[in-house]
């Protein structure tokens, strides 16, 4: 009730005056507009949440239960635990997006222009984590190659890339952290 996208006759219509009504908003209001795309790389970066609720909560009679009634149900360890393979992944992919040599980034330069082409869409557009999906095979590939830098101690190593690598990991460990914390005070 009350969306303004609702009297469209069409898809396009309705796409055409969201993106208008976006910009605007962005326009009139740059900083709420800032914290709304952090927002949006938290989600995108955060845990998948229907394989939380849908791991605790079986309930056919209760399956319009508000969603933090369900998260206050989770265990914070099982949250913490829920993290572990994606931070593993996104962290060591970054060493790869910031560390790799110059005689290998050739070979990764389709996969990190695909990884930021992707995130520079859905970060600005998309901030669910379902968004992130169709990355994860990419992702993957990139965290071996990280591991693989990190073992052999290849990682090319600059302040500058050290600095970049710790702010992107920084990032995103707040987003983590954020979510722990809002998901941990449901309870």
């Amino acid at each position: 009730r009350g969306n303004p996208l609702t009297g469209y006759r069409d898809e396009f219509e309705r796409s055409d005056a969201g993106m208008r009504l976006g910009l605007a908003y962005w326009a009139e209001n740059p900083g709420e507009a800032i914290v709304a795309l952090g927002k949006k790389h938290a989600q995108f970066f955060g845990i998948d949440y229907w394989i939380l609720t849908s791991s605790f909560h079986r309930s056919a009679s209760n399956s319009f239960q508000r969603a933090s009634a369900l998260y206050a149900r989770i265990a914070p360890w099982s949250i913490i635990v829920t993290h572990i393979p994606l931070v593993g992944v996104v962290l060591l992919s970054l060493v790869t997006l910031v560390g790799t040599p110059p005689n290998s980034r050739d070979r990764w330069l389709m996969v990190t222009l695909l990884i930021l082409a992707w995130l520079g869409l859905h970060l600005v557009f998309f901030g669910s984590a379902r968004f992130r999906f169709p990355l994860h095979p990419f992702l993957i590939l990139a965290a071996t190659n990280g591991w693989i830098l990190v073992q052999s101690r290849s990682v090319m190593i600059t302040r500058t890339r050290i600095g970049l690598l710790v702010l992107l990991g920084l990032v995103l460990f707040a987003g983590w952290m954020a979510e722990l914390w809002i998901l941990s005070s449901l309870r």
